[in-house]
């Protein structure tokens, strides 16, 4: 389905009922990285997502002046057309920092948080000097590298990096440009983390070697989080262990103690 914002098409998918749960994509990625995992959890839940404008089915060919402010305002518009008053929100990596700025502007309408392989730290000066320059590279239409780069830290060997390649490859174009250059300017979310009063979960993969450490400073600071860490998984760690991930997604928002698996990986904070 279709609806705009802003003059701009924002495609999405409602899939299930129950209680609401909006998925949130990553970059360079769109709502279909999410067939797997929405194919399982739709029958307990109603299972939203969105293709962000610049991927997936929300593309176009002249509007490139998207921001990364205006991500949580896409995400509010689409829940309050779908007259939805309270939502889990669950985020991987590029949609991670979505749904901090999303909880920050608009916490009534989250009941519960979920941060898939994300972060809640602004860029480092390197990262931001490496976002810049994949900008103005993709901008010339130089696509290589950057592709390159992202399919070495999202493909694991398991079996849906076939997927995975096919839409990292399907979304690596000029589109990515902005977004690249308007992430230079996120800022910090941790002090807001520590304000958080609602469920929160942290999942992350024990070989995302870029998100790991940043897994458990989020936790460090937001109170009674938890946090899992799934061994063997990289960056798209949802679909590196599925069965694992949808376990633990239902064992989150039901409490059921049978869905706690035995392998597990639990920190505690002391």
């Amino acid at each position: 389905m279709i609806y705009l914002y802003k003059h701009r098409q924002i495609y999405y998918r409602v899939k299930g009922s129950g209680i609401p749960l909006v998925f949130l994509h990553g970059l360079p990625l769109d709502s279909d990285i999410w067939e797997p995992v929405i194919e399982k959890l739709s029958v307990y839940f109603q299972c939203i997502s969105l293709d962000f404008p610049g991927f997936g089915r929300s593309k176009s060919e002249h509007d490139l002046s998207i921001s990364f402010n205006d991500h949580k305002e896409i995400v509010h518009s689409l829940l309050k057309l779908l007259k939805i008053e309270s939502c889990i929100l669950l985020g991987h990596s590029f949609g991670g920092y979505v749904c901090l700025d999303f909880v920050s502007n608009y916490p009534s309408f989250i009941k519960q948080l979920i941060l898939v392989s994300t972060k809640a730290t602004e860029d480092s000066d390197i990262k931001k000097s490496e976002r810049l320059f994949f900008s103005q590279e993709l901008m010339r239409g130089r696509y290589t590298q950057y592709l390159s780069l992202q399919l070495e830290s999202c493909l694991s060997g398991g079996m849906y990096d076939a997927l995975i390649k096919k839409n990292i490859e399907a979304n690596v174009d000029y589109h990515i440009a902005k977004i690249l250059e308007s992430l230079t300017k996120r800022k910090s979310y941790m002090s807001e983390l520590k304000k958080l009063r609602i469920p929160v979960n942290i999942v992350v993969g024990k070989r995302d070697e870029a998100f790991l450490s940043e897994a458990f400073a989020m936790y460090r600071a937001i109170p009674d989080a938890k946090i899992e860490v799934i061994p063997e998984a990289k960056h798209m760690v949802f679909l590196d262990n599925l069965e694992y991930f949808v376990s633990l997604i239902k064992g989150y928002v039901a409490y059921e103690p049978d869905a706690v698996l035995m392998k597990k990986e639990i920190w505690d904070k002391t």
